[in-house]
Parts: structure tokens; sequence; C-alpha cells
């Protein structure tokens, strides 16, 4: 099993190998540019290890948080490594790499790792004891304190960050992170089937550019969600093959949906364009399930996904029902922390649900 992984979400880039259970490592220099010289320091740690791109099984990259250009320039360049293969995929994010080399012993209990985001603050993920985030977001230095004391957390930062936190007046833990931090990580990923598809593979970012986040705000002023009709099918069946492929529902699977009385299927549309929809069963039980949640790959970073969700919440509200629930493959890490951040809480698991054998974890959100 050979593993290239790239970080590049600071001024040097990382670029490690892991061949015949051996990893090796080569880092930019501070001042090298990662858009030219990425693909040649690539070329070299290959060209050491007597390796192609042909001889990778698995790729993996960190995601971020981090420098915006620098995690664009990998997440592309892996996309395109990717792109016609059957290889593999793993997305590891800056607050695993550093969560990672805690030990586990010094954890009492719930705790938070924090980043410097320079004149942001900085990026924060609350962990739970096991490990498992439970939220990300951005604080300042001054709510960053406030939001320590009020949950009663731990503090972990990086050794090399000390002085940028010197400021924040409580206990910290500092933790240094091992080169080998990437790969490890990315072996124990494997084992756990957590890879992700070429389309899921998108940076993290917790707090969006001046300039995205305009976009984000233009876009969503035209952004309507509305009950789906008859008439938006051959629309959403494009869609679902072009989100779902060979796994898509076809035309009169989607009719039906539509049509059932207790179904709310709603779509999202963005000058007249349906870019996403979601689909929910009303249970005898009054709660609302839902089934199926898409957007299109193009429209991801606009909160489509949770738009829909506000407005499945705001109807379950308005018709009494109590809670709203659905099934998410254990694998599927970054739908899991999405659904997290939005208030869901797992609950239980159906064994062997999907088709490859994984479990499909049972999230909750009470209205």
């Amino acid at each position: 099993m050979n593993i290239l992984a790239l970080d590049t979400t600071k001024k040097t880039a990382l670029i490690t190998t892991y061949v015949n259970n051996k990893s090796a490592s080569i880092f930019t220099g501070e001042h090298d540019s990662h858009s030219e010289n990425l693909l040649s320091k690539i070329d070299e740690v290959l060209f050491n290890e007597r390796i192609s791109l042909a001889d990778i099984n698995t790729f993996s990259v960190v995601v971020g948080p981090g420098s915006f250009t620098g995690i664009r320039i990998s997440v592309s360049l892996v996309k395109a490594f990717l792109f016609g293969t059957q290889k593999k995929c793993v997305a590891v994010n800056s607050f695993e790499m550093l969560a990672y080399n805690i030990n586990s012993a010094s954890i009492q209990n719930d705790f938070l790792v924090c980043l410097n985001a320079d004149n942001r603050g900085c990026y924060t993920a609350h962990f739970n004891k096991d490990k498992t985030i439970k939220n990300m977001k951005v604080l300042s230095l001054a709510d960053l304190e406030k939001y320590l004391n009020a949950n009663n957390l731990q503090l972990f930062v990086k050794d090399d960050e000390k002085e940028y936190f010197d400021a924040v007046n409580c206990a910290k833990n500092y933790v240094n992170i091992s080169e080998d931090t990437l790969i490890n990580l990315t072996l124990e990923k494997e084992a756990k089937n957590e890879f992700i598809g070429i389309n899921e593979l998108e940076p993290l970012y917790i707090k969006l550019s001046q300039a995205e986040d305009q976009y984000r705000e233009k876009m969503l002023k035209n952004l309507k969600i509305e009950k789906a009709y008859i008439s938006d099918l051959l629309e959403l069946e494009k869609l679902e093959k072009e989100i779902f492929g060979d796994e898509a529902y076809g035309k009169d699977s989607l009719k039906d949906e539509i049509k059932k009385d207790d179904r709310l299927f709603l779509v999202a549309k963005l000058n007249d364009e349906i870019i996403g929809y979601a689909d929910s069963l009303k249970t005898q039980d009054n709660m609302i399930n839902i089934l199926k949640i898409a957007v299109k790959p193009l429209y991801r970073k606009l909160l489509i996904a949770t738009k829909l969700l506000e407005h499945l919440n705001i109807f379950a509200k308005s018709n009494n029902f109590k809670k709203m629930f659905l099934e998410v493959n254990e694998h599927n890490a970054p739908a899991i922390n999405f659904y997290k951040k939005l208030g869901f809480i797992e609950t239980n698991k159906r064994k062997k649900y999907y088709k490859d054998g994984a479990d499909a974890i049972i999230m909750f959100l009470q209205v």
C-alpha cells in the first residue's frame, strides 16, 4: 500500500510518501511558492523512493484550516491525480493533526484545540474526550477565554504558537506535531475505510475569505426554497444523475417521492435553476425522517444544505413535529461533522445498513 500525503496549510509544504511500511518526507522552503514548487518536490520524493504516481494507491491531503491559497493548491492537485482513476483519497484536518499528538492520559474531559488565525483570532475545534470533533468555529482571543471558562475545557495549542496565545488568561497545554502524524492519521483512516470521493474533496474553510463571503451573500439573496412539483421532475432527474451516478433515483422514483402525501420534498432554486433538494418522510410517531439531501457540487460552499435543513426545521416546528432524524454512513466523516455543527446528536446505529457493509449512524435533532 503506497501513500502520497500533502500538507500545504503553512508557508512550508510537507510532502510525505509511505512505501514498504516506511515513510519519507520533504519540506519546501519557507519562501518557496506552493504553486511553483509543489509538483517538483513531489517528483523529487517519488524519485527518491523509486516509484511514480501510478504506484500510489492512496492520496492524502490536509484540507485545513490554514493557508487559503496553499490548501486550494494541494486539494486541486490531488483532485487532478484522482481524476479518471480508481485510487482512494483521505482528507485530514489540521485539528486532527494536533489532537493526534495529545497524550490521551492528559485529557480529563472535553477539550479545545486552537490554531492561529492571524487577524481573525483563532480557529477552534471542540473535541469530545474520545477525540471526536463536536464543533468548529472562529473565535477572537477574548471570546476564546470566555468559551473555555463557560464550557470548562482544557486548551491545547501548537508548541510553535505559544506567543500568539500568551494573552489568553488560562492554563495551556502545548503540543508538538510530529513529522509522521499525517501518515499515521492516514493509515488510521484507511483502516476505518474513511475514504472520500473526488466530489467530496473540498478545502475546510471555517471562515470564508472576504471575497467568498461577499459572493455567497450575493448568491443567497436569489435563493428560493420551495416545495417540489411534477414540473420540476426533468431537472431533478438530471441533478440526481449528476450527483449520484449509478445509484441515482430514477424518474419514476422521484415522481413517487414528490407525489406521496407522507413526503416533504423541498427544492433549492437559484435564478430558477434547481441546485439542491431535501427529501423527507413524515413518520406516524410525529417525527421528520430526512431521507436524502443533495446539492450540486458547484454550489456546495453556499450553505444550500444548511438552508434546506433550516426550512425543514421551520416546517417541523410549525406543524408540531417533535424531532428530525437521519442516517449517515459511519465512514462519511464530513457529513457527520456537518450534522453535528447543526445540532444533530448521534444516538445509535443500524448494523451493516449500507451495501458496502458499513453501519448507519442515526442522528437526531430536537425541534
